[in-house]
């Protein structure tokens, strides 16, 4: 029996599926029934039970609206990743995990275009130099963990399952086929903040503020580079866009094969994913209302491309190892 809601758990179920494991063992396992059977709800022959509806849902960590939550056009479902691990470390790995197999299941795709507004520099670029991932690992750990406020950066030691998530993070990002980024004209400036703020608290040493400094400096010559080229390594077509009007928030734009996602960055590492056509064609809609306040300086705009880098690399001038006085 061919139903709207049962093509829609199918479609979730696809793609929510871990690696390495196939939907009828899958269904065959949650469901405790027999391959035809499993089969036969596959091929929508069967509709699935409200029941069993719920255990998909609570087996693949999604939520029951986002398989009904599209009959009403007016209501839109979100999803964030919740843990209850007592390792800072565990729930840290697990969260950059989940949105990982969020964005393979979306560039895999046979096109995949993300769009990239922000007035924060990205997670995936941070997690590209080795102090800046650091850092983003130490941030997330005083603020959301409670961390004494007199624990030190030098003291952080990153476990091996750290570092190789922060890789594997940054060599997913890379996978998107177009790539369209829109910065605030201060991207640079809220990592400065961070970095001064430890560093007034005596948690970063002298060496470790120039390491910072460092990353932050190759980081820029590599957004510079690929503006001046327009194309990443990876075969990546990319336009950056400098916006003149502040930009509110950090979001992701994703189309893939005819479908959307939005996620929003409500705090740290964890985004709030949103599958909805509406949702999307909204924020959509802002973002080419942003773009018409914004310029073009990939392959084009060289005069005000330049002015961008010279006033990035402004802010970082503000790590001075005397600076523990001045604000930013």
């Amino acid at each position: 029996m061919k139903t709207p809601i049962n093509e829609r758990l199918n479609a979730i179920i696809e793609s929510h599926v871990p690696k390495g494991k196939r939907v009828v063992p899958f269904l065959m396992e949650i469901l405790n029934t027999s391959r035809e059977s499993a089969y036969r709800r596959v091929r929508n022959e069967i509709s699935y039970t409200l029941e069993e509806a719920a255990l998909i849902s609570s087996k693949l960590d999604i939520s029951i609206d986002d398989v009904f939550g599209f009959m009403n056009k007016d209501k839109a479902s979100f999803y964030i990743n919740k843990t209850n691990f007592q390792s800072p470390t565990d729930s840290y790995v697990t969260m950059l995990e989940n949105t990982i197999n969020t964005y393979s299941n979306i560039f895999e795709a046979n096109h995949s275009k993300a769009t990239v507004v922000g007035n924060k520099l990205p997670i995936a670029l941070l997690m590209q130099f080795e102090k800046l991932s650091k850092l983003n690992y130490f941030k997330w750990v005083h603020q959301t963990k409670n961390l004494a406020i007199n624990s030190k950066f030098s003291d952080l030691v990153i476990p091996a399952k750290v570092i190789d998530i922060h890789k594997e993070y940054a060599r997913t990002t890379e996978l998107v086929k177009d790539l369209t980024i829109i910065f605030d004209d201060n991207i640079i400036q809220a990592t400065v903040k961070t970095i001064l703020f430890y560093y007034r608290r005596n948690l970063l040493t002298e060496d470790e503020l120039l390491e910072l400094k460092k990353d932050l400096q190759a980081m820029l010559d590599r957004l510079e580079y690929l503006s001046h080229t327009g194309r990443s390594e990876k075969g990546t077509d990319i336009s950056i866009y400098v916006s003149a009007l502040d930009i509110e928030s950090n979001y992701v734009l994703f189309e893939y094969d005819g479908k959307e996602s939005t996620l929003f960055w409500s705090s740290g590492i964890n985004p709030v994913i949103i599958h909805s056509k509406n949702v999307f064609e909204e924020q959509k809609l802002w973002t080419r209302s942003i773009l018409k306040y914004s310029t073009l300086i990939s392959l084009s705009n060289e005069i005000v491309r330049t002015d961008f880098f010279i006033r990035q690399r402004g802010f970082l001038e503000q790590l001075h190892l005397n600076n523990k006085e001045l604000s930013v």
